[in-house]
């Protein structure tokens, strides 16, 4: 699929410049055409059937002869202007990846066919980092491993699933798209919603990548079981990524079985407390037990990971001994960043062996 993308300016040299960039960085993906001519880039709307438009502010542009199927937007200078002319605005002055990832989100909104996914044939493996027990490290554990994957070439999504929890608590990159409008793409079935995931993915400077959290936690109760599964769907096919990494609380819910159901690994952590330990042992329990009445097999998955247990002199799971998967000094203590916690311990060894 290649997007075929029309430019208007003023400054010859701007768009001259962009269409080198995106010629270097995505020449198998867009098809620029550069106009200084307002008359001639509307004809080339229809000749040349352009799906993407984008003119600096200072045109007044008649929408109504812009092809139904064509996306447009305004070239803004800055990016505090939202909209100009009631029209949603692009700030031209940002980084090429930035622009064109707001290209793939103007052609998603107007493409009608549905563009299928190049794959090699190989899902995305899903590895659950989950918790009986708060305070943990649970999701420290899970960012880090996303980290060190990350950092042996393989290409990661961080996916956190709690109401309250945040991606870039870990990860940072600019963007302009959050996880809200991933939800609603999924409330609206937009018929690209592969195109729209594309668009607000970002990634941080470890190479994994994330999407920014909802500004309000309250979309996250919004976020239904099915359209859990058409994202995970999504996210293991459209070849873009060899792992994802979900974050979640174990609850006994129909969500949580079907995420497990679903992974390659289910990794449990705990800190080896008296409290943690209980609460897990009663999760894995459970587990094996629903294992035994339905044949679910989701037991054959789970992992036991000890964040942190030489630390607090805790004690180890004597009775899942067979899960366990090994210890690891306490993630996060002292530290700001996932690329500290990787220079400063040897997680990166840990998670790269067990799952590289």
């Amino acid at each position: 699929m290649v997007i075929k993308v029309a430019m208007l300016s003023e400054n010859a040299n701007y768009i001259k410049r962009m269409a080198s960039n995106f010629n270097n960085l995505f020449s198998d993906k867009l098809e620029m055409y550069l106009f200084t001519n307002q008359e001639h880039v509307m004809e080339a709307l229809l000749t040349k059937k352009i799906d993407v438009f984008l003119s600096d502010g200072n045109y007044e542009i008649d929408q109504q002869k812009i092809p139904k199927k064509c996306g447009f937007a305004y070239l803004a200078d800055t990016p505090d202007i939202d909209t100009i002319r009631g029209v949603r605005t692009v700030c031209k002055f940002q980084k090429a990846e930035l622009i064109y990832k707001e290209i793939l989100d103007i052609y998603s909104e107007n493409v009608s066919e549905v563009i299928g996914f190049k794959t090699d044939g190989n899902r995305a493996r899903v590895l659950l980092f989950t918790a009986a027990a708060g305070g943990t490290g649970c999701s420290t554990a899970a960012a880090v491993c996303a980290g060190a994957l990350a950092a042996k070439g393989k290409r990661v999504l961080y996916l956190p699933l709690s109401t309250f929890e945040r991606s870039e608590e870990w990860f940072h990159a600019e963007g302009t798209a959050d996880f809200g409008s991933v939800l609603y793409a999924l409330k609206s079935k937009k018929a690209n919603f592969a195109l729209k995931i594309e668009s607000c993915v970002r990634k941080d400077e470890t190479g994994v990548s994330f999407f920014q959290a909802s500004p309000s936690a309250l979309d996250m109760m919004e976020f239904s079981d099915e359209e859990m599964k058409s994202l995970m769907e999504v996210l293991e096919l459209n070849g873009e990524f060899d792992y994802l990494i979900l974050d979640t609380p174990f609850a006994l819910t129909s969500r949580v079985f079907d995420i497990m159901r679903e992974s390659y690994c289910t990794i449990f952590v705990t800190n080896g407390s008296k409290t943690a330990n209980h609460k897990t042992k009663r999760a894995l329990e459970a587990i094996h037990i629903l294992d035994e009445q339905k044949e679910d097999l989701m037991m054959s998955k789970v992992r036991l990971l000890y964040n942190g247990l030489e630390e607090k002199a805790g004690e180890a799971l004597t009775e899942w001994e067979n899960v366990a998967m090994g210890k690891i000094p306490k993630l996060g203590f002292g530290q700001i960043s996932v690329m500290e916690i990787l220079s400063k311990t040897d997680a990166h060894t840990i998670f790269g062996q067990l799952f590289g």
